[in-house]
């Protein structure tokens, strides 16, 4: 059974676009906060989009700061470190589906409050000029 995880977050740093074998690869880093208040966490969680979908255009779009929504499958990776030669597992996700949420910009600053106008200086009410009788109800 194949299990699909959601999760959004904001991306730590711009998105790298790569080869591994002969399938193109996009690696990115999403921190996904959980908890509140004092118990408030933060969790990296590696990502990588393969094949045709990892192109420059997403590439372009997943910068540092970048909010998304990211649904796919962990995935155990074994891996020969280069520094000693120690054989390491890291845990991703392979990609399924993505949205890149639009960044919010600025609230507008607020707008001061008009001096309200005199009812003296308002017009009067316009005169009826209509029959009762012409009312459907």
């Amino acid at each position: 059974m194949i299990s699909q995880y959601t999760f959004t977050g904001n991306l730590g740093t711009d998105s790298q676009l790569g080869l591994a074998g002969q399938s193109s690869i996009l690696k990115f880093r999403v921190a996904v906060k959980t908890g509140w208040g004092e118990r408030e966490q933060t969790h990296w969680v590696g990502c990588q989009i393969w094949g045709k979908r990892a192109t420059e255009k997403v590439a372009s779009l997943l910068v540092k700061g970048a909010r998304v929504t990211v649904t796919g499958n962990f995935a155990v990776r074994e891996y020969t470190r280069k520094s000693d030669g120690a054989t390491v597992s890291d845990l991703s996700v392979d990609v399924s589906e993505m949205d890149i949420h639009p960044r919010v910009s600025a609230p507008a600053p607020p707008i001061a409050p008009s001096e309200p106008t005199p009812v003296s200086s308002m017009a009067p009410p316009p005169d009826d000029d209509f029959d009762l009788d012409d009312v459907p109800f």
